[in-house]
C-alpha cells in the first residue's frame, strides 16, 4: 500500500512532470522547444549491423527483442530455436499498428481534464486520475499510486485477454455457423412441408374428383328412375282425374233424369270404382 512517505508529494510530482515535459519538448539537436515536430520511421538501420559499424537498411522489427532487423538478420532470427516464438513484423506494418493506438489517445487522457494524461490510479475509488484530479479530488486518499512506478507486468494479462477474445471469436463464429445451419434446415423443412402439402392436396383433389364423378353417375341413375316413376304416376293420376270428371258428368245427368233406384246404383258403382 502506497503511503505519503513512500510516494512523492503532489507538489514534487508537478515539478517532476514539468521537468519531464520540458525535456520531451526540447529538440535534442538545437536544444530549443519543438516547432512543427515530425516523427521519423522507427529504426532506420539494422541494430545487429550497427553494433558492428555496418549500415544495413532495416526492413523488419522483432516485437519481442524490440530490435530492427535487415532482411538477412530477419531470416537468421527465425532459424534459432530460442527465437521461434518471436513475432517479426515489417516496419510499415508496425508503424500502422502504432498509429492505430495513437489515434485512440482519448482512452489515455482524463475525461474531466482532456488535455492531461492518465498518470495515477486511486485503489480506494477504482478511478484513473490525471495529476490535477489526484491533487484536487484525491489528495486525502491513502491508496493513490503513480502508474509509471507501480504498474505491474501486463504481458500475462494481455495474453489472457487475447485468449479470451480468441475464445469469444470462436464462440461467435460457432454461433454464426449454427445460425446458418439452422436457417438452411428451416428452409429445407419449409420446402419439404410445401411439397408434402402439394402432394396431399393432389391426393385429396383426386379423391374428391372421384367422389364427385361417382355421386354424379349414381345421382343421374336415381333421377332417371324417378323421372320414369313420376311419369307413370302422373299418367295414372291423369286417368283418375278423367274418370272423376266423367263421373261428375254422369252424376249431373242422373240427378236430372234418373230414378232414385238408378241414382242409388250409379252412386254405388262410382264409389266402388274410386
Amino acid at each position: 500500500m502506497a503511503t505519503a512517505s513512500e510516494d512523492l508529494t503532489a507538489s514534487d510530482e508537478i515539478q517532476e512532470t514539468e521537468a519531464t515535459l520540458s525535456e520531451d519538448l526540447n529538440c535534442p539537436l538545437c536544444m530549443k522547444i519543438f516547432r512543427s515536430p515530425r516523427r521519423l520511421p522507427l529504426h532506420t538501420f539494422c541494430n545487429a549491423y550497427q553494433a558492428q559499424d555496418v549500415v544495413s537498411p532495416a526492413e523488419n522489427v522483432c516485437t519481442v527483442c524490440e530490435e530492427a532487423l535487415c532482411i538477412q538478420c530477419s531470416k537468421m532470427h527465425g532459424i534459432s530455436r530460442l527465437l521461434t516464438n518471436h513475432t517479426i513484423l515489417k516496419i510499415e506494418d508496425l508503424q500502422s499498428k502504432q498509429q492505430t493506438v495513437l489515434e485512440n489517445t482519448e482512452m489515455f487522457r482524463c475525461t474531466e481534464h482532456t488535455s492531461l494524461p492518465i498518470e495515477y490510479y486511486c485503489k480506494g475509488h477504482g478511478t484513473q486520475l490525471c495529476i490535477k484530479c489526484s491533487v484536487d479530488d484525491h489528495a486525502s486518499c491513502p491508496e493513490v499510486i503513480k502508474l509509471a512506478n507501480n504498474t505491474p507486468d501486463l504481458s500475462d494479462a494481455l495474453n489472457q485477454m487475447k485468449e479470451q477474445m480468441k475464445n469469444l471469436e470462436d464462440q461467435l463464429k460457432q454461433c454464426a455457423a449454427i445460425n446458418v445451419l439452422n436457417l438452411s434446415k428451416l428452409e429445407s423443412d419449409v420446402n419439404n412441408l410445401t411439397i408434402e402439402i402439394r402432394t396431399l392436396k393432389k391426393i385429396i383433389n383426386d379423391a374428391l374428383d372421384d367422389q364427385e364423378k361417382r355421386v354424379k353417375e349414381e345421382g343421374n341413375i336415381i333421377v332417371n328412375d324417378e323421372k320414369k316413376r313420376t311419369k307413370q304416376t302422373t299418367k295414372i293420376y291423369q286417368s283418375h282425374v278423367t274418370a272423376i270428371l266423367n263421373s261428375n258428368v254422369v252424376l249431373e245427368s242422373a240427378s236430372k233424369y234418373a230414378t232414385k233406384n238408378q241414382t242409388f246404383l250409379l252412386i254405388r258403382k262410382i264409389t266402388n270404382h274410386v
